[in-house]
């Protein structure tokens, strides 16, 4: 790299995939970096209102002298209100996008507020480069902008749009590149599932396809991992006690090395997910030497290459089937796992900082 900019990085919602992602490339790239970041509390009130934390921030660090040559954030800041209210903060910027606010499935049917998705039209509007983390969300962003402009009574302004996808990119976040690659040969598997406690990831599926297995005498062990939060689905608390005769595993581990190493422990890893724009934990249950069972939607046809051995249909009753089959025959076991590792070794978070590096770059030189 030719010139090393001084980047500041903004997350207003720092904890779990948005944490694990800044981390790495704060510790991958070659720019000087400086973070400002938020407790991951209410998203919702993040987006709302994090640009105001941000702008007496930044206006803090000019008054001390310091300065920065570009703004690296993630969607979850309104990065055009920051710029309009921080004078500071007009520097070149691009911004990440994790999710899609236009197709978060809504937890009580209700109309949708369509404001956090126009939030990230006006914060896309005003980055010089927009990176999402598949092909997939890029598509799938600008696909339902569209729909969302269309409904507005005149003015729709559609030609934003172009103006959006000339400026974007796909850039995967990638995985830790030093996974170790381990494959079970058990009689009765661990089978792992892995995600975020709450009903966008669609664990009713999986425990529905457990029950399943158990009534047609299928035999395993079960790993339940990731972050529960308040208003975490019932669910959980029913299966934990109907399943607790096979679970190994239950809830949140500490560390990143527990994680991985309940995911090497294990045969098969599991998704569910309604809502899922990559799938990092299912690369790494990957990585680690699980055969995968990965619904045949969202961004999982991307990034496990439409592999008709490691996706399954769409439903519960499709798992099922799916592993009955994985716990039935230990070699179909086997070649899906290492179909698997070699899938999950193409997303290295190291060529992601590079490639986040080089946008940054050129977003200064514009």
């Amino acid at each position: 790299m030719k010139k090393k900019l001084s980047v500041l990085i903004i997350e207003p919602y720092f904890d779990g995939s948005h944490k694990a992602f800044i981390e790495a490339f704060c510790e991958n790239s070659q720019h000087n970096t400086r973070l400002l970041s938020m407790p991951a509390r209410k998203w919702k009130w993040r987006m709302r209102g994090s640009a105001f934390e941000m702008a007496k921030r930044i206006s803090e660090l000019k008054s001390k002298g310091h300065r920065f040559d570009a703004i690296f954030c993630s969607d979850m800041l309104n990065l055009a209100e920051l710029k309009g209210i921080c004078p500071e903060a007009n520097v070149p910027s691009v911004i990440y996008f994790h999710e899609n606010q236009f197709t978060y499935p809504n937890q009580i049917k209700d109309k949708r507020d369509f404001q956090f998705g126009i939030t990230n039209l006006s914060s896309a509007l005003a980055a010089e480069k927009v990176l999402f983390n598949s092909r997939y969300h890029l598509e799938d962003f600008l696909r339902e902008s569209e729909k969302v402009l269309k409904k507005m009574p005149d003015f729709k302004c559609l030609e934003i749009l172009g103006r959006i996808r000339d400026k974007s990119q796909v850039a995967y976040p990638g995985i830790c590149g030093n996974i170790e690659s381990r494959i079970p040969f058990r009689d009765v598997p661990q089978i792992s599932w892995a995600a975020r406690w709450e009903h966008d990831k669609n664990p009713e599926d999986f425990f529905l396809a457990a029950r399943i297995l158990r009534e047609q005498g299928y035999k395993f062990r079960m790993n339940v991992l990731g972050q529960s939060f308040a208003n975490a689905p019932a669910i959980f608390n029913q299966a934990k006690a109907e399943f607790a005769d096979v679970i190994e595993n239950w809830g949140f581990k500490e560390s990143k090395r527990e994680y991985l190493e309940v995911l090497k422990g294990s045969d098969i890893f599991v998704s569910t997910a309604n809502h899922e724009f990559f799938g990092i934990s299912a690369l790494e249950g990957a990585a680690a030497g699980c055969a995968a069972a990965v619904p045949n939607r969202l961004a999982y046809p991307e990034t496990f290459n439409n592999s008709e051995l490691l996706l399954y249909g769409s439903s519960a009753e499709d798992l099922a089937e799916r592993l009955k089959s994985l716990i039935a025959d230990k070699g179909l076991r086997e070649k899906n796992a290492r179909e698997a590792i070699d899938i999950a070794a193409q997303f290295d978070l190291r060529k992601t900082a590079n490639l986040i590096d080089h946008e940054l770059l050129n977003a200064v030189l514009l």
